[in-house]
């Protein structure tokens, strides 16, 4: 059913400027080029798609390429913004003819997604530094994991391989590092936007090292291998394709050396512990690229920092959002938090969300708070957060 619909929807998108319609237009004439000759470089091409991948999800699609995990395993990398929310992934690697050369047709992935599809899950997020790493129930055996650049120059021909959504998949571009931001540089320009755009159309989280190139990239090619080969020929991966500019042709990718540190297990973002743990719970914790772990219970989404204090004897507040605030709710919400009678063990406040101002219903913890206690903890944050929803009605209702 979920790739029926992909299928019927259709995955492919059109330009919104001038310019990304001429970015658009060099891409894919290279990627055509490349699909049927490897391009100017045919020994990269067919090197590198080997180990990539499209990536489908229910919200979209993106690309990956595969790298060896701590563990030795082979994994798929990509950017975190291509599975973010995602509830169900697939990948899919390069199917080849009796020619040798590379199918490009969605239609012919669908159509064969139940043998060419591999099943996917997430194994590690950091939405700070835009990066997930998935798991596969199989990698094919030429599929052969891409090394890790340690140090990039800018001047460096690079080479991106992705499956952008007007175009062929596992399409080739080019281009050379015009220069590395350093991570506070790269926050900087994550929070202003500077005409930066992904898939998502909001400015990226760059909170780590990120490679300025003039190789063009577009709306799917995110997540996508971008390499250099060595003067002694060998193929390394120097970055993931992440953004583009929608005012020059300049494109973003996340530096190789943070992918390589999350592969460590060096989490910019939230405690892997705490979300395991919160699994084990029996939650489905999803993660805000704020770094906010949410969950559900009773109905209620209840909010959990992704890193939590490090001192034994500190604190950390969770808190369930009671409603957004309106010009016509807000006298409610006022006189309900004048309320003498506060809901036990916990207190209303107002808190800025990507949906505007609300009201929330919200709990201080201990950080020794774990197991079965901060499962408790969670569900009378939600009840109270319930709780506070309806007598905030009874409050409208008098208004009324």
């Amino acid at each position: 059913m979920f790739i029926r619909k992909v299928r019927q929807r259709g995955l492919g998108v059109s330009g919104r400027s001038v310019c990304l319609a001429i970015c658009g237009a060099v891409t894919l004439l290279v990627g055509l080029s490349s699909v049927v000759s490897a391009g100017e470089e045919p020994g990269v091409y067919e090197r590198v798609v080997r180990s990539t991948v499209w990536i489908v999800t229910e919200k979209g699609e993106g690309s990956g390429a595969v790298v060896k995990s701590q563990d030795g395993d082979s994994v798929v990398v990509t950017t975190f913004h291509v599975v973010q929310d995602a509830e169900r992934i697939v990948c899919f690697f390069p199917s080849f003819d009796e020619q040798g050369e590379v199918n490009s047709d969605r239609q012919f992935y669908l159509k064969h997604a139940e043998r060419l599809g591999i099943p996917t899950r997430i194994g590690d997020i950091d939405p700070e530094r835009d990066l997930a790493i998935l798991e596969l129930d199989a990698v094919p055996e030429d599929a052969r994991p891409l090394k890790l650049a340690s140090r990039v120059l800018p001047g460096e021909e690079i080479h991106v391989i992705g499956n952008y959504g007007w175009g062929p998949l596992f399409g080739y571009s080019c281009g050379h590092v015009r220069g590395v931001l350093a991570p506070r540089d790269a926050r900087e320009r994550g929070k202003s936007g500077l005409g930066l755009a992904s898939s998502a159309e909001m400015p990226m989280p760059l909170n780590g090292r990120v490679l300025v190139t003039d190789a063009p990239v577009n709306e799917g090619d995110s997540g996508g291998p971008v390499v250099r080969q060595r003067p002694g020929g060998e193929i390394e991966l120097v970055g993931l394709a992440q953004s583009y500019s929608t005012g020059r042709l300049i494109t973003n990718a996340v530096h190789a050396s943070e992918l390589a540190s999350l592969l460590r297990g060096d989490n910019k973002s939230f405690d892997k512990r705490l979300r395991q743990e919160l699994v084990a719970m029996g939650f489905k914790p999803k993660l805000d690229p704020a770094g906010l772990f949410l969950v559900e219970t009773d109905g209620r989404t209840v909010v959990i920092p992704g890193v939590l204090p490090a001192e034994k004897s500190g604190t950390f507040g969770i808190w369930s959002p009671v409603a957004v605030i309106t010009p016509r709710n807000s006298r409610a919400m006022a006189e309900l938090m004048r309320e003498k009678n506060a809901l036990e063990g916990g207190r209303l406040e107002v808190r800025p969300t990507s949906e505007g101002y609300v009201l929330a219903y919200s709990r201080n913890l201990s950080t020794d708070l774990r197991g079965d206690s901060l499962r408790t903890a969670i569900d009378e944050t939600a009840a109270g957060c319930r709780q506070s929803a309806e007598r905030l009605q009874e409050h409208l209702n008098k208004s009324e």
